[in-house]
């Protein structure tokens, strides 16, 4: 028991804890309403997977929307440098004319919102950066 109960308190997915909160949540009223351990079980083990798969659309849903409000003034400084070069990807040779603020970036990078290439020359195009495409988009929609 001691085991579950350090599993549940270490558990680091949003969408399972809310799924646990909901179930034990229903679960504890539908006791109380019956009085049925057996029910209660029943929906406890009904509830979380229906819940876990709900919290996990939403969350997702959640993430997917990108607001340029999310980004700091040196990440947008850097995601305008694409825009204005007029592209998702920027060449090491671009890069190495020191147009980005280099906190910016690191940032983005870490963030996984922009990613290195490196093609090592052999024929498979150039190194570089290349951002996220639906950040691109959000950002070109409207310029400013």
């Amino acid at each position: 028991m001691k085991e579950i109960i350090q599993k549940i308190y270490l558990e680091k997915d949003i969408a399972t804890n809310i799924s646990l909160f909901v179930s034990s949540v229903v679960s504890l009223i539908i006791y109380l309403y019956t009085d049925d351990t057996i029910m209660t079980f029943i929906i406890l083990i009904g509830v979380f997977p229906l819940t876990k798969v709900l919290s996990n659309i939403i969350i997702h849903k959640h993430k997917n929307k990108l607001n340029r409000n999310d980004f700091s003034v040196t990440e947008k400084q850097v995601i305008k440098e694409f825009i204005k070069r007029g592209g998702c990807f920027i060449t090491m040779n671009e890069y190495k004319e020191n147009i980005f603020n280099s906190n910016g970036l690191d940032s983005l990078v870490s963030r996984e919102f922009i990613e290195f290439q490196d093609n090592g020359g052999f024929g498979m195009g150039p190194s570089g950066f290349k951002l996220d495409e639906k950040i691109y988009k959000v950002f070109l929609k409207n310029k400013s």
